[in-house]
């Protein structure tokens, strides 16, 4: 399907995972990987905090961390890009505790370490921007990257997941001028780093519409999903706007996410059983076309 990229999570919380088997599948398609370096929400937790002395308990949990990243990327050369948390504006970030402040504070470390130690690597934002009910979101940029470490991320890792209002047009508009405004915040407050997405994709529903009466649109967690059978209507445009703003490449969600616990965890092309959903086909040959 044209893909150049290959997105997998990185658990370091026990032991540095192998995943040499799975790069190598990678690039045997053409991919190249990214690796989503996280740990669990217990050992983050100590990124911020500690009895004693909380900031050198804090800067010793995150030189660990940054250690551990290190060491696997020494494991798996292949690895020339990674995320740092993805999801990071979450409410869960830090048992629910963290600011922005903090996760500007891991990246910060993190960068700093890696860098040192490979300075080939590339460090992309932790992906941000569908956890607060609206499609790309820009409270992660605007007020942590910009705001506390604008030169300490390669590329901006924006995660547009499709929140819809129900209307395509307003949908469509909102992303643009979200984007356009993304654009702007990192050329004047940031270093120019590119716009890129290591998640996007459109939450559908295989069901029928509603009864008459109903509206339009199917609900699951508060929001609007798409009806499967008009995904093509929804991710074509938005895949323009997409490719319209510059951003560097785009990781579509390939498969429904279980368990399910976001909407955009329906925002694959293929259900969570793998088979494909009623607009795969039209959109998959629309990707392949330029690859993005």
């Amino acid at each position: 399907m044209g893909a150049r990229w290959a997105h997998t999570f990185c658990d370091l919380t026990e032991e540095i995972p192998d995943h040499a088997e799975l790069f190598a599948d990678a690039d045997a398609h053409g991919c190249a990987p990214i690796a989503d370096v996280r740990t669990t929400m217990a050992a983050l937790g100590k990124m911020i905090a500690g009895r004693d002395d909380p900031v050198a308990a804090r800067d010793a949990a995150i030189r660990s961390f940054a250690e551990t990243i290190v060491r696997y990327l020494d494991r798996h050369e292949t690895v020339r890009t990674i995320e740092v948390w993805s999801g990071a504006e979450c409410v869960t970030f830090l048992h629910g505790r963290g600011e922005m402040l903090d996760y500007a504070t891991v990246l910060t470390q993190v960068y700093d370490h890696v860098k040192a130690a490979r300075p080939d690597v590339r460090v992309l934002s932790g992906g941000f921007g569908c956890a607060r009910g609206a499609t790309a979101d820009l409270s992660m940029l605007e007020n942590a990257l910009a705001e506390y470490c604008p030169d300490k991320f390669d590329g901006c890792n924006l995660h547009p997941f499709l929140i819809s209002t129900g209307y395509l047009d307003i949908d469509v508009n909102t992303l643009r001028h979200r984007l356009r405004h993304a654009r702007e915040v990192l050329d004047k407050r940031c270093k120019g780093q590119p716009l890129v997405a290591t998640g996007f994709g459109v939450p559908t529903l295989d069901v029928p519409r509603p009864p008459t009466g109903y509206g339009t649109f199917r609900k699951a967690f508060g929001v609007r999903m798409i009806i499967e059978e008009e995904g093509a209507s929804w991710w074509l445009p938005l895949l323009d706007v997409l490719r319209a703003c510059g951003m560097e490449f785009v990781c579509v969600l390939a498969r429904d996410v279980v368990p399910t616990i976001w909407s955009h965890h329906f925002g694959g092309l293929c259900r969570a059983d793998g088979t494909e959903k009623a607009f795969a086909a039209e959109v998959i040959e629309a990707i392949a076309q330029d690859a993005l």
